[in-house]
């Protein structure tokens, strides 16, 4: 809605509350004191008529009738009783000499004298009748415009202290000294606001929905090797010798497979909602992905990893953080692969894109988006192994948008799922 929108909405609203107010208690008023007015008027014309026509003869009529009419400001003419225009009931009240010092006609506004029983002296209607018929309806309109301009002028007089107010609290550019206030720049500083709250509600909302599938995904990761933990505390109770060194390494496993979770999700953590610059410098793609097949290939060595890529590309990047999301594709790749994996980039204007691609299984139906969320695993029967905690690829997501790109997966030319990764090549620290 428009601001002038706005403003003609709400002065006539305003104009209409004040005319009905002003029709209720102001109109009755105004016309009785514009009746009242021509009232008197009509009495004190009656009151001349009378005096001066009164015992006088038939000849002296028509000059008094020019003097009188000057005088009392009215047309004033000589009639017959016969022409049927007077009401029947003044006719009679003549004949019965109840009229004789004339009687007001209250709806014509005219006075009607009787000369003889003859001729009749019609007098008006009175001029000032007319202006009594707008006097009021004049008055009463005055009246609300009066008012409406009165609440329309402290309505907008409050209305604009609170945005100076408001306009004081906003953030404004340091080098805008003017006291001035430009409203539509306030208003486009006030909806930005609204929106950025909006938009901070619902990453809050989001934050929290988050936070929460977080602990729940906690509890239940954490909850497994607890269980085999306890378990092996027991038999360690009532095992031999070499039961027990076979116990104390898998309580060793356990307590690596936790610490690897908290490890997991202190980065996630930080990932996600630490704003701390990360350390840029620039790193040829190949070194890049190198060190991240080097990590996984000891790892999976029944996969062969191919790096395919030739192009002598450099990318301004943190290169532990990439390294890490780089590595989590791959161990990703050779835990579904068959037994290719296939590494490649390409450039395309100022973006780099890293290209994983596996021979195995593919993405099941509608996992595409989903496999990006925490503790979120695959098929386990599509898998070489059940490692890893559902982190990982929520890790690699975090990791891209920390440096301005985005992942997305799709299904590979060789079977399996291919991963795109698209990382401008230059960035700002």
């Amino acid at each position: 809605m428009s601001a002038f929108f706005r403003i003609g909405l709400i002065v006539t609203g305003v104009f209409s509350i004040a005319s009905i107010i002003s029709f209720m208690f102001v109109y009755p008023a105004a016309d009785r004191f514009a009746y009242n007015s021509v009232g008197q008027d009509l009495l004190q014309a009656k009151h001349m008529v009378h005096e001066a026509f009164d015992n006088t003869s038939p000849s002296e009529w028509h000059g008094l009738s020019i003097k009188v009419s000057e005088q009392i400001d009215m047309a004033v003419y000589i009639d017959k009783f016969s022409d049927n225009y007077i009401p029947e009931q003044y006719i009679e009240q003549f004949k019965n000499k109840l009229g004789n010092t004339g009687i007001i006609e209250q709806e014509t506004l005219q006075i009607y004298y009787p000369l003889d029983d003859e001729f009749v002296l019609t007098v008006g209607p009175a001029l000032s009748s007319q202006w009594a018929s707008y006097f009021s309806e004049l008055v009463t309109w005055f009246i609300a415009l009066l008012v409406s301009l009165t609440l329309a002028y402290f309505f907008f007089r409050h209305h604009q202290q609170a945005l100076t107010k408001l306009a004081a609290l906003l953030p404004t550019q340091e080098n805008n000294q003017s006291k001035t206030i430009d409203f539509s720049m306030l208003t486009q500083r006030i909806n930005a606001l609204v929106l950025s709250g909006s938009n901070k509600s619902d990453s809050l909302e989001k934050l929290i929905i988050s936070q929460r599938d977080l602990l729940h995904g906690i509890a239940h990761e954490v909850r497994s090797p607890l269980a085999r933990m306890e378990f092996a505390i027991e038999l360690l109770q009532t095992a031999d010798e070499q039961q027990q060194a076979e116990l104390s390494q898998q309580l060793d496993s356990y307590l690596k497979e936790i610490d690897e979770l908290v490890r997991s999700l202190l980065r996630y953590s930080r990932l996600q909602h630490d704003e701390s610059e990360i350390s840029l410098s620039m790193v040829p793609v190949n070194e890049l992905t190198e060190i991240a097949v080097d990590k996984v290939s000891n790892v999976y060595p029944a996969i062969t990893f191919n790096i395919i890529g030739k192009a002598s590309i450099s990318i301004d990047c943190d290169i532990q953080l990439l390294t890490i999301a780089l590595a989590n594709i791959l161990r990703n790749a050779g835990r579904f692969a068959r037994s290719n994996c296939v590494v490649d980039w390409i450039e395309k204007d100022e973006y780099l894109l890293i290209i994983i691609e596996d021979d195995g299984a593919g993405l099941p139906p509608g996992k595409a988006q989903q496999i990006f969320e925490p503790f979120t695993r695959l098929d386990p029967s599509r898998a070489r192994d059940s490692g890893g905690h559902g982190l990982g690829l929520a890790i690699v997501q975090a990791i891209v948008h920390r440096h301005g790109g985005r992942v997305d997966v799709s299904d590979a030319d060789i079977g399996g799922a291919k991963f795109t990764l698209m990382l401008p090549k230059y960035l700002k620290e």
